[in-house]
């Protein structure tokens, strides 16, 4: 646990130097969309956008930046860097996945508290629940991204892609109540739909499916993902060495 918190800390050091991009991505942006989403609409539509700016803002940011920092974290010569660390790499891994979910949080956080207190009807226990493990799935699939795509400039162009299609893909801005029931079901192939109905029913928003399938869905995402990137991270050698 100390390694983990060693290497937590040593990330969020290394933060400073995107302390801009950070402070943009993380306040300026969501914070801005929160106040123009506030600013528009009337009654528990406040809550239904802020929902969906929160779980964006988790794939948007949370997500990419895990999948790119893990990406670069695989290089030959940032792992060379690393073998002069008390630390092994799933720490390594660890202490990323758990300094962005401290960056987020704060976010997370504010956002929720807008969502709920705009909704008619909240169930802050279960709404705490499907948050986490929302973060949780999407910590697992940034990070198998990032095992799976070891060359970071191919990671830039990839990631903001992919997210991009995963937020279109998603009944984040919009319901699903009057949509063909064919498109909503190939909908929940992506995990952010799951995220969704894991969150919005807790605000009093009608649900898109059973919500116990959705939350077997993104542990069952987490498990199997998270598994295999630290398996795969196991067996990564460089200069016949184990790190």
């Amino acid at each position: 646990m100390t390694k983990v918190w060693f290497a937590i800390l040593m990330e969020i050091k290394a933060m400073r130097i995107y302390k801009v991009q950070l402070f943009i991505s993380l306040i300026v942006i969501p914070f801005s969309y929160a106040i123009v989403l506030l600013l528009a609409g009337v009654g528990e539509d406040h809550a239904f956008l802020l929902s969906g700016l929160m779980i964006a803002s988790l794939v948007s940011v949370f997500f990419t930046m895990v999948a790119l920092r893990v990406s670069n974290l695989m290089q030959a010569d940032v792992l060379e860097l690393y073998a002069v660390l008390p630390i092994h790499i799933t720490q390594a891994v660890l202490g990323i996945i758990a300094a962005y979910s401290l960056l987020i949080l704060p976010q997370v956080i504010f956002l929720l508290a807008l969502a709920a207190w705009q909704a008619s009807e909240v169930q802050i226990g279960l709404l705490l629940i499907g948050t986490i493990v929302s973060l949780f799935a999407m910590a697992s699939l940034g990070c198998f991204l990032g095992v799976v795509v070891r060359n970071p400039f191919k990671a830039q162009g990839i990631f903001p892609l992919l997210t991009w299609l995963t937020l279109l893909a998603s009944p984040i801005y919009y319901g699903t109540q009057d949509l063909p029931r064919a498109y909503v079901m190939m909908l929940l192939i992506n995990p952010t739909t799951h995220a969704v109905n894991l969150i919005r029913p807790y605000l009093g928003f009608p649900e898109i499916i059973d919500i116990r399938l959705s939350l077997v869905a993104l542990i069952g995402i987490a498990a199997l993902l998270g598994g295999y990137s630290f398996k795969a991270l196991k067996d990564v050698r460089m200069l016949e060495r184990w790190f």
